[in-house]
């Protein structure tokens, strides 16, 4: 019984923790299945990747963000990241941080608040979706 007990607990809490950050696919009417690909919230943090260099990843989350009516209070872009600071009307900050991974790949981050708000994070990333490029088609 008690080898059959030190076999359930491990794979019941891997199990548990998995679920946690099962990977959400986000999609619009207007985003290419490339650009839709997946969205992972961790932590209060939203995460996902897109194709589309650094420099355009920064200019759709600027336009995204100005869309939505959020105030830009600070907007740095760097050679391999850049940093977005825009703060809500009741005055809660929310911070898009944009990672280069490679010449086309571009790492996208929302949190909003201290601790996170999940629907208010989607809200922004399908806007900043809808302001990036066509995705490339693939060749045949």
């Amino acid at each position: 019984m008690t080898a059959a007990r030190a076999l359930i607990a491990p794979a019941a809490c891997a199990a548990a923790l998995a679920a946690c950050a099962t990977p959400v696919v986000v999609a619009t009417a207007s985003v290419s299945a490339l650009q839709a690909g997946t969205a992972a919230y961790i932590d209060g943090q939203l995460q996902a990747a897109h194709a589309a260099n650094l420099d355009e990843a920064f200019a759709a989350a600027q336009a995204a963000l100005a869309e939505l009516r959020f105030t830009i209070t600070s907007a740095k872009l760097r050679s391999n990241s850049a940093l977005i600071v825009a703060t809500e009307s009741d005055g809660h900050s929310l911070g898009v941080t944009l990672t280069r991974r490679t010449p086309g790949v571009t790492k996208v981050a929302i949190r909003v608040g201290l601790f996170g708000d999940q629907a208010v994070s989607r809200l922004i990333l399908s806007h900043y979706q809808m302001h990036l490029p066509p995705a490339p088609h693939p060749r045949p």
